[in-house]
């Protein structure tokens, strides 16, 4: 992704060619080992060499505290050091102070640790390290220094003035000449109020008297210089009484130009604003982060009705901490692979509300740049609805296919059952009329016989076949369901191992459908044997019921052969068993003639059920989960 780029360097905000930035690239072309520490004892930058005295490279020691590297009471003396500098101007002070080296987790040799105050905002400290003790070799570097000092701070394009009690400009840098256009030799020996924009001159002059008459050394204020051309520059001044170092003898003004950071700051802050606006007037959900480490830094009030949480509970944490997103790592790959120059993406997914519940949600997601910030927008929109009519929409159609191939099977089925039939009437005739001409004691005879059982028991598959497609030629009556049922309890117990039991639920009423009791009987002893199977050896409970119910054509696209019942009354028989259950895959084949999924199975049971619902103009529901058993439902059209 296109971000701007953080740089680690504390300094680059000050411009290439500041003070600072000149005097740490001329000590590191010079090797000298050092680091640049704030007043709070934070590591900010310093030479690669470095590691020689910490055992760690300097990338790694950034931003760390420099305590990390000294025992108590040596950070001690340190920390007394640098209080003393910031309540006088101090001079370079010297220690000595054994360092920890974090490489091999032992203490370094003693090492000579210069430290030299910066007179900077915020103050900085230059930490500089000898390994010998030689005295000599401490007051040459003191010397160099200083020498190297003196000539940045002549050279340097930062605003550093330095004037006496009435104003008077007695010494400045070269960066006046480039932040305001006068040569030095303009702006040297005139007040400094000449330069100040006329309704900031009181305001310098009060700090300066303040900076005098305190007794604390250091004023800050803010205030304009007027440019050769009338243009104004803001600056931050510190205003320093050094009146009684013996080198400078004035009143040091350090200011900075802050007039662009200004104008980006009030202009970030204005984009702020209008995007905070827009965020609340979304009609979505809205979540804005941050693009460098996902920080959450707004929301809306329709993000709050969707997923439950306030924005303080979401404001401030990363999108790895509020925990929104169960698929936070691939919504990541998109922003990953998204730039700013790209349209917005759009994915589907879902969110974790505040109660734990699963929200679907079509996220759209846009990088913006705001003053070189880049920002992640994201607009949630609430998909339930759609996502269920779409779901019920595809369960639809597969039941169509499937129905379409169950069709297509049962035609197939057709011919070839009744084609299969014509052969086995030849094959049974011819078998039986040879067994009249042979002698009952042949060995003859016992074959002729196995003939026939073979194709008796062809003849069954065949006619099983021929149910499937609905074209038994049964003869159809009225008859009462309920009845029908308790003729057949005593033989469906025995269809049942010892560990299953059978129970039966059936209507104090009458009801009456029009069908062959013999095929009912049939379809319901598959429906109890296919239960007990699915029961197993682990034990269970099969409920047969008899009850009258109402059919309405919503229900149609969750039933099987639906096509042939129409709306009203039906008489409902269901088989609950408490088995193994069935899953999606398994579901969608279970009628389909010759699929068992038991060994020793032929794929018959099932399919002959669903010929007998098509003969019957009846429709099949199927409940089913796996480890909580099978529901089949069977809806006849009711007899009036």
């Amino acid at each position: 992704m296109n971000k701007a780029s953080k740089s680690s360097n504390l300094f680059t905000f000050q411009g290439k060619d500041t003070f600072l930035e000149m005097l740490l690239l001329l000590l590191k072309q010079i090797q000298e080992i050092f680091l640049v520490i704030d007043d709070k004892g934070y590591i900010l930058d310093g030479s690669d060499s470095i590691e020689t005295i910490f055992g760690k490279s300097l990338h790694s020691v950034k931003r760390k505290p420099l305590h990390n590297f000294l025992n108590p009471e040596d950070f001690k003396k340190i920390s007394d050091l640098i209080f003393k500098f910031q309540e006088t101007n101090g001079n370079p002070s010297h220690l000595i102070i054994p360092f920890l080296n974090t490489k091999n987790g032992h203490l370094t040799t003693q090492v000579q640790l210069i430290v030299f105050p910066l007179n900077l905002n915020p103050r900085l400290f230059l930490f500089f390290f000898k390994n010998s003790l030689d005295q000599m070799g401490i007051k040459k570097r003191f010397e160099e220094l200083e020498r190297l000092l003196q000539i940045y701070i002549e050279y340097s394009h930062d605003l550093l003035t330095i004037i006496n009690p009435e104003g008077i400009i007695l010494f400045a840098t070269k960066g006046i000449e480039k932040h305001l256009g006068y040569s030095i030799e303009d702006f040297i020996q005139h007040s400094i109020y000449e330069f100040v924009y006329s309704k900031d001159q009181q305001k310098l002059k009060d700090a300066i008297q303040n900076c005098l008459q305190s007794t604390l050394n250091k004023h800050e204020i803010y205030f304009r210089y007027v440019k050769i051309n009338g243009g104004l520059r803001l600056v931050q001044c510190s205003c320093i009484n050094l009146l009684n170092h013996p080198q400078v003898a004035g009143i040091l003004l350090q200011t900075k130009d802050i007039t662009d950071s200004y104008q980006f700051e009030l202009e970030q802050k204005k984009s702020l604003a209008t995007l905070h606006t827009s965020t609340k007037q979304c009609i979505h959900g809205l979540l804005i982060c941050t693009a460098n480490d996902y920080e959450c830094i707004d929301t809306n009030e329709q993000f709050t009705q969707l997923t439950g949480y306030s924005s303080t509970e979401i404001i401030g944490k990363t999108l790895f901490e509020t925990k929104l997103f169960p698929e936070i790592h691939r919504i990541e790959w998109f922003i990953q692979n998204t730039s700013v120059q790209d349209s917005s993406i759009q994915i589907e997914t879902q969110i974790q509300k505040k109660d734990l519940s699963l929200l679907n949600v079509s996220l759209n997601i846009e990088i913006v740049e705001i003053k070189h910030d880049f920002l992640i927008l994201m607009s949630i929109h609430d998909i339930t609805e759609f996502v269920q009519t779409r779901n019920e929409h595809e369960l639809f159609l597969e039941r169509i296919r499937h129905l379409s191939k169950m069709e297509s099977l049962g035609v197939l089925a057709g011919g070839i059952a009744h084609d299969f039939n014509n052969i086995l009437a030849g094959i049974l005739g011819f078998a039986e009329l040879a067994e009249l001409y042979t002698d009952v004691n042949s060995p003859i005879y016992e074959y002729l016989q196995k003939i026939q059982e073979a194709g008796k028991r062809a003849a069954f598959l065949s006619n099983q076949m021929l149910l499937y497609t609905g074209q038994s030629g049964a003869e159809f009556s009225p008859l009462d369901l309920v009845q029908m049922v308790k003729h057949s309890k005593d033989h469906l117990l025995t269809l049942t191992g010892k560990n299953v039991v059978l129970e039966f639920q059936l209507s104090e009423d009458p009801c009456f459908i029009y069908g062959n009791e013999l095929l009912l009987v049939q379809m319901l002893e598959h429906l109890v044997n296919n239960a007990s199977e699915a029961i197993s050896f682990g034990g269970g409970t099969i409920e047969i019921r008899v009850e009258k119910g109402y059919y309405s054509a919503s229900e149609r696209q969750f039933n099987y052969f639906h096509e042939y019942l129409s709306e009203g009354n039906v008489v409902i028989l269901s088989v609950k068993d408490s088995g193994c259950g069935m899953d999606r895959d398994t579901l969608l084949k279970i009628f389909d003639p010759f699929y068992t999924t038991k060994f020793t199975g032929r794929g018959l049971g099932l399919s002959a059920v669903a010929g007998i619902c098509r003969s019957h103009r009846a429709a099949i529901q199927v409940k089913t989960q796996p480890g909580y058993g099978s529901t089949f439902r069977i809806l006849f059209p009711a007899l009036d």
